[in-house]
């Protein structure tokens, strides 16, 4: 309902209106963060003692020291599509900030118009109402030219809150540009060190085909002369296929991971190769995990949440508002003149000024509802925010627990390696003084190639624990006298 004021109103509307702007609060809550349960401390205690925490560097994988892994990391920033995708919907987000800041400033617009009418000569009346007795028809121009302004007095918050609710989304899909950023570079990391892994994998079963060839053809030796049986052949040549076979699926499983890398670099699968590297992996970085309080800080998945909240409070607010009366300023300056040659003389001239007042009085409860249905998306999105911290504890807590049994199992495998290697080399000795025959040299080398397979096997498991620990923390971690709590 649009309600004109009288002259004399209008005008102390307009001299009350910065006295009810300091005087009215906004509508809706203040957001405040919604409270979390942060546990003290980590239940899986590190692997190794956490070094002093300190800013990573974005490019976090350089802590790898791996050339391969950072070129394939660069490509993957300049090319990956569902990294320019999120970027694409950041630009969105930005461009919709810029639209209601410019909404909740005055607006102006310049307008021209010329017309030629003509009214019916059958459509007029005389005095008494008689058709046809108006005279003849009449044919007319207008030339108008107006600047129409518009101010919406924000007396209420309603604009207010509605810039916080979109400042929040924009903070919150940068967030989740930084999420797909971390995701991408995480994947990377672990595909390409999966990939080194069975790159060592298949040196090792390399040796082992060579060795139960050499194994065989001994056992074909012996049979020959008398001494052996058909049994060792059989039992040689299933050896050599299930080596054979080993080989080919950890093959098979090398040129998945290289065609996952050639995707996430945005290339196609077909042109994408990486070569094999027989260079032993060195023990992957500690990474220090810092507190759980400072996770809240670091992982932007959980920002995202956060500033979802925030900006589904802040509409509340600005729903709320709407119970309320709308006021704003309009006017009107222009030129008019039934003729072109007059239009810019003085005595053309029009103005008009003066608030404009809009109160909903009925909306079939319509206002209600849609409050009810914002208070319950802000419930929402508050839930979401807790689930999203309680999963980014557990990730940790799961990460570490996996890092700590690596290198325990690491361990325990070092000793079996330098067993294995110290009955090796003592066959082998006795091989050379003739003191016995192959097949035990050789039954020791197959047990010393089993035990660096599997050293190979949780080395790489070490890997992927600690890029999964790094994805957990949210990329890095930070000092806890560098803690900024109001970056979420």
């Amino acid at each position: 309902m649009n309600v004109p004021l009288p002259p004399r109103l209008a005008r102390a509307a307009l001299l009350a209106i910065p006295l009810l702007l300091g005087a009215c609060r906004m509508t809706g809550p203040d957001y405040q963060r919604p409270a979390l349960a942060t546990p003290p401390d980590w239940r899986a205690t590190p692997a190794t003692a956490p070094a002093p925490a300190a800013p990573l560097d974005p490019t976090w994988w350089r802590l790898y020291a791996d050339p391969t892994l950072d070129d394939l990391a660069t490509r993957a920033l300049a090319a990956n599509q569902d990294l320019r995708k999120a970027v694409a919907r950041l630009d969105e987000a930005r461009s919709t900030l810029r639209a209601a800041v410019a909404d909740s400033r005055p607006s102006a617009t310049l307008s021209q118009t010329d017309t030629r009418s003509r009214t019916s000569a059958n459509g007029r009346q005389d005095n008494n109402n008689n058709a046809n007795g108006g005279g003849p028809a009449l044919t007319r121009n207008n030339h108008r030219v107006t600047l129409d302004t518009s101010y919406e007095i924000d007396l209420w918050g309603r604009v207010r809150r509605s810039l916080e609710n979109a400042r929040a989304q924009l903070d919150a899909q940068d967030a989740s540009t930084q999420t797909v950023l971390l995701t991408l570079t995480t994947d990377l990391a672990r595909n390409y060190f999966d990939l080194r892994a069975l790159d060592a994998e298949l040196a090792v079963l390399d040796l082992t085909t060579a060795l139960r060839r050499a194994a065989l053809a001994t056992y074909r030796d012996r049979v020959a002369v008398g001494l052996g049986v058909d049994a060792d052949i059989s039992r040689a040549e299933t050896d050599l296929a299930n080596a054979e076979a080993d080989t080919f699926d950890v093959a098979r499983r090398r040129a998945r991971l290289e065609t996952a890398l050639a995707v996430l670099c945005g290339e196609p699968p077909a042109t994408f190769r990486l070569p094999a590297r027989s260079a032993p992996l060195a023990l992957p970085p500690a990474v220090p995990p810092g507190l759980p309080s400072e996770l809240l800080l670091r992982r932007p998945d959980i920002a995202e949440a956060e500033r979802l909240a925030a900006a589904q409070s802040a509409a509340i607010g600005a729903t709320k508002a709407g119970f309320l009366p709308t006021i704003k300023l309009t006017g009107s300056a222009g030129l008019e003149s039934v003729e072109l040659k007059d239009v810019f003389s003085w005595d053309s001239r029009l103005w008009s000024i003066g608030p404009s007042v809009s109160l909903p009085v009925f909306k079939g409860a319509a206002n209600r509802a849609n409050l009810q249905a914002v208070e319950a998306r802000y419930d929402q999105a508050v839930a979401e925010y807790r689930r999203r911290a309680l999963i980014a504890f557990r990730e940790v807590e799961d990460a570490l627990g996996d890092a700590r049994a690596y290198a325990d199992q690491a361990a325990a495998q070092a000793r079996a390696l330098d067993a294995a290697r110290r009955t090796a080399a003592y066959y082998d000795q006795r091989l050379r003084g003739g003191l016995i025959g192959s097949l035990e040299a050789v039954d020791s080398q197959r047990s010393l190639l089993q035990a660096e397979r599997a050293a190979v096997q949780t080395l790489g498991n070490r890997y992927a624990a600690s890029v999964q620990l790094i994805k957990a923390l949210g990329g890095g971690w930070l000092p806890a006298a560098s803690a900024q709590p109001d970056r979420l």
